[in-house]
């Protein structure tokens, strides 16, 4: 005796059903009123999900509401510093593309690839606003050296990239670990690691090289302590991330990648990516 509206929504048998067109209910449920709705399989409340999703949009939400905010403020830059104001115009475009590109993320059920889209974007906006911050608030340095400059900064653009390729990498390996998950449950976690593939021993072995390359560089980097302001304080921050990270992916590795690792991971990632991206910037202003 219920009407419903072609579209509604019910769950029957904890699946998700759609109405194929308007219609008034009889006393038992027919597939001929109902198409199973496949597009998200949310059927069976998770309060965990939910709750992270939730906090997700507000954090997000607050997020652009701030770099809105810097924009505005930065608009009296662009008469005597305008890359300022074009930075941080553009870090608020990249923040609602990144908005958009989450809902694209929810709306294809965290679809292989999107996820991956996902963080790159969130990468991009976190390198228009440091250089917006570098810009606003340039440094000199003592003694300038054309040639090291040039040098650091291209390891530094270097570095920064590899560190972005692992992270991309990563997301891939995370999105293997929600179809290895979902195919052999949670009472196989032990198995999940060999189910992996590739794409898992490609980015195990790929910081190995990315460590050298880190260390290398902050090598080159101490001869700027002190000569350069904020160069020793981001060094030092970066390898104390990076021993974090590798200590936080062995144990991944040998605990059978545990929940709460896995964002933990992925911030420190962020992280190592920030500061070697800002390190980078503070000797493109200070070269100038």
């Amino acid at each position: 005796g219920k009407s419903f509206k072609k579209g509604h929504m019910v769950i029957h048998h904890e699946a998700l059903w759609k109405a194929r067109r308007d219609f008034t209910a009889g006393a038992d449920f027919s597939e001929a009123d109902w198409e199973k709705y496949t597009k998200h399989d949310y059927a069976v409340f998770n309060p965990a999900h939910t709750w992270t999703e939730f906090l997700n949009r507000l954090v997000g939400a607050l997020t652009g509401l701030i770099i809105l905010g810097l924009f505005l403020t930065s608009l009296p830059y662009r008469k005597y510093r305008l890359s300022v104001t074009v930075f941080s115009f553009l870090s608020l475009i990249l923040v609602m593309i990144e908005g958009w590109l989450g809902k694209l993320v929810v709306d294809s059920n965290l679809r292989e690839g999107m996820i991956t889209i996902h963080m790159v974007g969130a990468m991009l906006t976190l390198v228009a606003l440091i250089t917006a911050r570098v810009f606003a608030f340039p440094v000199s340095s003592e003694k300038k050296t054309e040639n090291s400059f040039t040098r650091l900064i291209f390891m530094g653009a270097g570095i920064s990239f590899l560190i972005l390729l692992q992270i991309a990498i990563g997301t891939q390996v995370r999105e293997n670990v929600d179809v290895v998950a979902k195919s052999l449950g949670d009472a196989q976690r032990s198995q999940w690691i060999e189910n992996l593939g590739a794409v898992y021993r490609y980015h195990t072995s790929f910081y190995i090289f990315l460590m050298i390359a880190i260390v290398f560089w902050v090598f080159q980097l101490k001869d700027f302590f002190g000569k350069i302001p904020g160069v020793k304080g981001l060094t030092i921050a970066t390898v104390i991330i990076l021993l974090s990270e590798i200590l936080a992916g062995m144990m991944m590795n040998a605990f059978d990648i545990p929940p709460v690792l896995q964002p933990v991971h992925l911030l420190l990632a962020t992280l190592l990516f920030g500061c070697s991206y800002w390190i980078m910037m503070l000797f493109v202003t200070a070269r100038k």
